[in-house]
């Protein structure tokens, strides 16, 4: 990647957050599927103006990006399989507000469900747990990556839109 644009990510992200370097990059390579693409760099925001900045960079000089979370999936979705910018989520992991009148919680993309279910149970509320690991939210990310097995659709997606 050009060292003009690894300087304006720099300015952007500081240097713990920006991974260029072959031996950092392998952890973005990859998810469940045990196939293997390196993106050219790979970047951890912490707040979205960072994002939005990475997101401006990358739609100017016209660099994929490849959003990622625990890179968990089955799907191949994290895959930076065009190289580019792997954009990990991991460290946006807050609640933002958990609204006790509308039921709702807001929270950032990088949160591990364990935690949303902690602090719902604090005030109340109960956040129901997912089907398989209890430190990856495998029912949101078959939600929207469109996991194809009907009996999953019809027994577990279904409560997607009551989330």
């Amino acid at each position: 990647m050009d060292e003009k644009i690894i300087k304006e990510l720099k300015e952007i992200l500081g240097s713990d957050e920006l991974f260029f370097e072959k031996e950092d990059l392998k952890p973005f390579s990859y998810d469940a599927t045990e196939r293997t693409y390196y993106p050219e760099i790979a970047v951890m925001p912490t707040k979205t103006e960072q994002v939005a900045g990475v997101l401006k960079i990358a739609n100017r000089e016209k660099i994929p990006v490849t959003p990622q979370g625990g890179r968990t999936g089955l799907s191949g979705g994290a895959l930076p399989i065009k190289g580019g910018i792997a954009l990990s989520l991991l460290r946006m992991n807050r609640i933002i507000e958990i609204d006790l009148n509308n039921l709702i919680a807001i929270v950032e993309p990088g949160l591990n469900p364990v935690e949303l279910q902690q602090e719902v149970n604090k005030v109340g509320l109960f956040y129901p747990p997912d089907r398989g690991d209890k430190r990856l939210d495998i029912r949101l990310r078959s939600c929207f990556t469109h996991r194809g097995d009907y009996t999953y659709w019809k027994k577990t997606v279904q409560g997607c839109g009551r989330l």
